[in-house]
């Protein structure tokens, strides 16, 4: 028969409830300690956030705007924020003059924050270059736009010497006994049927001669009547655009479309095709040679010629290109035509700029053979018109220099100091003939200096004088001689 130890049982089981509420009590106490750390940490977090805020309306004048929050100020607030209350969040917002929606985090596509190891986006720049003589050819980007200015309405008045072909349309309004309105399109035989007239032939002819014809036959046929006669829409043509152009190939044109509006539709000339020799082909045999120089320089379009269907306008590549920099107007690549030479260059670069020294012109010529590159010094005041030039030529013109062969200098206490010419037998008494009219009140009226270059090396002297005497005895040994490039300096 076994015993139990009723006593040391109970005590056992004392024990093991004593251990329990031990441990209860110990997670209550670790309970309230977390959420008195939980209260601490909002409540700094609060206080952090008024801070930042606090200290951006401080140095930021009219206070805060939703505008004004920089994304960092944000996330830094939104952070924060995520221990608050609604209600605190409110308050917060109304204290500072902002919206609540911005450290809520719910702003929507409005406001784009980037990941805390993500750059911000940035809108894709675009590169903008100046205008490089070496890479530009005048008059290339006349051509270079995506939206061409090409467009020729049905609308623009028709030329006097406009044949009609086949495709064109004619309004024609008769008037009188009968009155009737016409749209007529001429036919692939060239003719047109009118009511009550007949059939008529006019392709091939003008549209004044054909318009005439019209009116004669109405008024021959139906008498008491006249007839008004108009153009309507007007036929395509089909030319093609060979050489070297950005798009060649077979285009249909309004009839009315002439050279310069063709080069637009194929995009214009590629890099190497020529600009001042653009050829029209008419039966296989050239009909004209239009020189888009002659356009853009001179305003002269008498080559600019209308297209017929059919036509091929041809671009060869250009034959000579030279580059002019330097104290020009326009410093650019040009395309020289044959027999130009350094003149019609300088006149294509809009002339001389106001500073330009000419004389001194340097020319840097490409290698010829297995030469190296030349440079050459160019007097284009004496040979502008006879200089030849070649293709790869690069002119540049230098500046004039800033100082002057015979000039004289007043510095200091003069009432009009500057610059002034100098004449042989110059004395001071000439420039400044009068103390109270040309010096100072506060000049020094017994000491003046006269600096002088002695020599090609800019050596000086320098003398001194009584500038009072030389204008109280002018002429005399007082009043002393002066030379080019002196320099008359008075003090106070």
């Amino acid at each position: 028969m076994k015993c139990f130890d009723v006593d040391g049982i109970l005590n056992l089981s004392a024990m093991g409830l004593l251990g329990v509420f031990q441990q209860l009590r110990f997670k209550q106490l670790r309970f309230k300690q977390l959420r008195f750390k939980q209260l601490r940490l909002k409540q700094t977090s609060a206080k952090l956030l008024s801070v930042t805020l606090l200290n951006t309306a401080l140095l930021m004048p009219g206070g805060i705007q939703a505008a004004e929050v920089s994304p960092a100020m944000l996330l830094q607030a939104q952070s924060m924020s995520q221990s608050m209350s609604a209600a605190e969040q409110e308050k917060l917002a109304k204290q500072f003059g902002f919206d609540r929606s911005l450290i809520k985090g719910d702003t929507g596509a409005a406001t784009e924050l980037a990941l805390p190891a993500e750059p911000l986006k940035q809108a894709q720049q675009v590169e903008v270059l100046a205008p490089n003589p070496q890479r530009l050819r005048f008059g290339e980007d006349l051509f270079n736009h995506k939206v061409s200015s090409f467009s020729v309405t049905d609308n623009a008045l028709v030329p006097k010497d406009y044949r009609l072909g086949t495709g064109d349309e004619l309004q024609i309004a008769f008037y009188g006994k009968e009155t009737d309105n016409y749209l007529l399109e001429i036919g692939r035989e060239g003719e047109v049927q009118l009511p009550k007239v007949g059939p008529l032939v006019l392709a091939g002819l003008q549209f004044e001669d054909a318009r005439d014809l019209i009116q004669r036959q109405v008024q021959e046929r139906l008498i008491g009547v006249d007839a008004v006669v108009t153009m309507g829409r007007m036929r395509a043509i089909s030319v093609f655009m060979a050489g070297e152009l950005k798009v060649p190939g077979s285009y249909s044109v309004s009839a009315l479309s002439t050279v310069s509006q063709a080069l637009f539709v194929a995009g214009g000339v590629s890099p190497i095709g020529t600009l001042r020799n653009i050829q029209v082909k008419r039966a296989g045999r050239t009909i004209a040679v239009f020189d888009t120089y002659d356009l853009l320089l001179r305003g002269d379009i008498d080559q600019d010629v209308r297209l017929q269907s059919g036509d091929v306008v041809f671009v060869p590549p250009y034959d000579r290109l030279a580059i002019i920099t330097g104290e020009v107007k326009r410093p650019m690549a040009y395309e020289l035509a044959d027999n130009e030479t350094a003149a019609n260059l300088v006149d294509m670069a809009g002339g001389y700029a106001r500073d330009a020294y000419p004389a001194a012109a340097v020319l840097l010529r490409k290698a010829q053979g297995k030469n190296l590159p030349t440079v050459l010094n160019v007097d284009l005041v004496a040979n502008l018109t006879t200089f030849k030039l070649y293709d790869g030529d690069q002119v540049r013109i230098p500046p004039a220099a800033k100082t002057y062969k015979n000039a004289i200098e007043i510095k200091g206490a003069a009432v009009r100091p500057g610059i002034y010419g100098w004449f042989d037998g110059q004395r001071v008494s000439d420039l400044l003939s009068s103390v109270p009219g040309d010096l100072l009140p506060t000049v020094d009226v017994n000491y003046a200096l006269i600096v002088r270059e002695k020599n090609q090396r800019l050596e000086i002297e320098i003398n001194s004088f009584n500038i009072g005497d030389a204008i109280l005895h002018p002429g005399s040994h007082m009043d002393p001689l002066l030379a080019p490039r002196d320099q008359l300096i008075l003090f106070n």
